[in-house]
């Protein structure tokens, strides 16, 4: 399905955007969840290739997100008791979980470029993804789970 398509103009945007608004209005949560099915269904109705793709490249973003968290907590607590130098060893290891997200998927975006085999919003979503990780590393975001990041 296309954005300009008739399916997507008269049935598709106008169900999601009802369901959106018709959602309770003093609960963001169930809001959020409504815009992400909606999302994943459009994505299937472009294909299940499409759609796996989506997936399969939120999936690092996930574990690098916990990971970066973690490292953060870890590198608080060891400066607490060590000083300066337990703190350098968690940025080392920060900076490293960021520089594999942000290659990841620049490798990936490379590789649907070379291909042309560009699924729809693949280079709006990399660089979205790559902003997130860019967050979390310097802390802009914590404690943030699957929903909020998808």
């Amino acid at each position: 399905m296309q954005f300009q398509s008739y399916n997507f103009i008269l049935y598709f945007m106008p169900l999601c955007v009802a369901a959106y608004f018709f959602a309770n209005k003093r609960t963001l949560r169930m809001r959020r969840e409504i815009l992400t099915l909606c999302s994943a269904a459009f994505f299937a109705f472009a294909g299940w290739e499409a759609l796996l793709v989506l997936c399969l490249s939120a999936l690092p973003d996930l574990l690098l997100t916990r990971l970066l968290l973690r490292t953060r907590e870890k590198e608080q607590e060891a400066s607490v008791e060590n000083g300066a130098s337990a703190k350098r060893g968690g940025e080392r290891e920060a900076k490293r979980l960021l520089l594999t997200g942000v290659l990841l998927h620049v490798i990936l975006l490379v590789y649907f470029k070379l291909s042309h085999q560009l699924p729809l919003g693949i280079s709006f979503y990399t660089f979205q993804q790559i902003a997130w990780l860019t967050e979390v590393y310097h802390e802009e975001l914590r404690e943030v789970g699957a929903k909020d990041y998808l």
